[in-house]
């Protein structure tokens, strides 16, 4: 995952990057939410709500009209499957180490953000919808021991990216 998420950085020419797992549905108005969001220049990542009540399938899909952002502010891990990124955070940062395979790179990038002082915010009325772990469950992972062995190599990077931009 993450070094795809890294080429998919490497390769775009955008000032934000949306990262959105390969098993979600979002909604009509999805973007340009984001878009109207990440206009203020303090905010460094957004992420939509999420639901996996099936029922809330329909309402997504909806032909609805445009409402205008409502945002609060999000901290710890939340929503790694969608999620908007300022290219500066990892310009300024470094791209998710490669020791970090499948787990945590979200958590470095909202590490990275948090550091440069960018705030964080969900939007809460632009939903999506999110088949949990419809990808990871076809591999055949000890999932338990990647992640621990993960986490820990994400704790040693937030060590290190500390240190580099307070330079």
């Amino acid at each position: 995952v993450n070094p795809a998420w890294n080429l998919g950085i490497r390769e775009s020419k955008n000032d934000l990057l949306s990262i959105l797992n390969n098993d979600i549905i979002v909604n009509k108005h999805f973007f340009r939410s984001i878009s109207d969001v990440m206009r203020d220049p303090k905010i460094g990542v957004c992420i939509p709500t999420t639901t996996n009540t099936i029922n809330d399938i329909d309402d997504i899909k909806k032909d609805v009209s445009y409402e205008s952002p409502v945002t609060e502010t999000f901290n710890g891990f939340l929503g790694g499957w969608a999620f908007t990124i300022r290219k500066e955070i990892i310009n300024t940062c470094g791209y998710i180490p490669d020791t970090l395979k499948i787990y945590a790179g979200d958590n470095f990038l909202f590490d990275c953000c948090d550091i440069l002082k960018f705030n964080r915010v969900k939007i809460m009325n632009n939903k999506i919808f999110h088949y949990y772990h419809a990808t990871l469950n076809t591999f055949k992972l000890e999932s338990g021991e990647l992640r621990v062995k993960e986490n820990g190599e994400w704790n040693k990077q937030r060590i290190l990216i500390r240190e580099k931009v307070n330079r």
